[in-house]
């Protein structure tokens, strides 16, 4: 036999490398890679899901910022009045009675307590010599509703000559709870949503805090046109606070229907809460 043709494969019997993959081995390379896209799938999901955290904490931050940033310039402006206006407000806080709501604090025994406030101040028109109020307030269903609420503004014009008279009477309806965004909604503008908690503290020159005043509706301060009612403490600055639920939580708790279940879903979430904090200066002279 001549060696050229002890090289040729015999008739009828394939080589090894003709043959093609078996079914075994088939199914082994779908499975890896079924595998692997699955993990690709999930990697890419949570990176998505990730984005979207970090943008809606974002959102929250910098909608709480602005905020602030807002009552900050406008709070500075607050006026005072000239001698012999005595009943007026300056500035003027109050927390319904049984409006707070607990949460509790991982690895801590104490539950920390949001609060809701309303509050209204007195500045000058800009283009004019009469006074402005303005007015913050929330809607009372919402807070029954959801234990979560929007923070409307409406502001009003009043002559310089009615300082004493006109403007004290709609800042008492305010503070009675007669005018508010729950009746007037159409007059007042949503500056910010997801509120759980907005609170004033008053500090005097000294740095020391002065006590809200207990009211038959709840806790505030009242600022006269130089102290703070009941205390007779020349105010400072005043500190905000405020808490906001992030976004993914508060579209939960719109979607629930039960009170007691939102009570329970937000109790759980003080982790969820971005708190913000800032000290404005309270003017001290005309």
């Amino acid at each position: 036999m001549s060696p050229a043709h002890a090289l040729r494969p015999r008739p009828g019997r394939p080589s090894r490398r003709s043959l093609g993959l078996t079914l075994i081995e088939i199914m082994v390379a779908m499975s890896l890679l079924t595998v692997i896209v699955v993990g690709l799938l999930a990697s890419l999901n949570q990176a998505q899901r990730a984005l979207r955290a970090s943008g809606a904490q974002t959102d929250t931050l910098e909608n709480g910022r602005a905020f602030l940033g807002l009552l900050g310039r406008e709070i500075q402006e607050v006026v005072m009045f000239p001698e012999g206006v005595s009943n007026a407000l300056r500035f003027a806080s109050l927390q319904r009675s049984g409006d707070y709501m607990t949460q509790k604090v991982p690895g801590s025994s104490v539950n920390r307590t949001n609060r809701l406030e309303s509050f209204c101040f007195t500045t000058r028109n800009r283009d004019n010599a009469n006074w402005k109020v303005t007015f913050y307030d929330f809607r009372k269903s919402d807070y029954t509703d959801r234990q979560v609420v929007a923070i409307y503004r409406t502001e009003r014009q009043f002559p310089y000559r009615n300082a004493t008279n006109d403007l004290f009477s709609l800042q008492r309806d305010f503070l009675s709870w007669r005018y508010g965004a729950q009746g007037f909604t159409n007059e007042f503008t949503k500056i910010l949503d997801g509120v759980v908690h907005l609170k004033f503290y008053a500090y005097d020159q000294n740095g020391s805090i002065i006590p809200q005043w207990i009211t038959p509706n709840g806790l505030g301060y009242f600022f006269t046109n130089q102290v703070v009612v009941s205390t007779s403490q020349l105010p400072a600055t005043v500190e905000v606070e405020l808490g906001i639920l992030d976004p993914d939580v508060l579209r939960r708790v719109k979607a629930i229907d039960d009170l007691t279940a939102i009570q329970s879903y937000i109790e759980d979430r003080s982790g969820n809460v971005q708190i913000f904090r800032q000290r404005i200066n309270i003017p001290s002279g005309p």
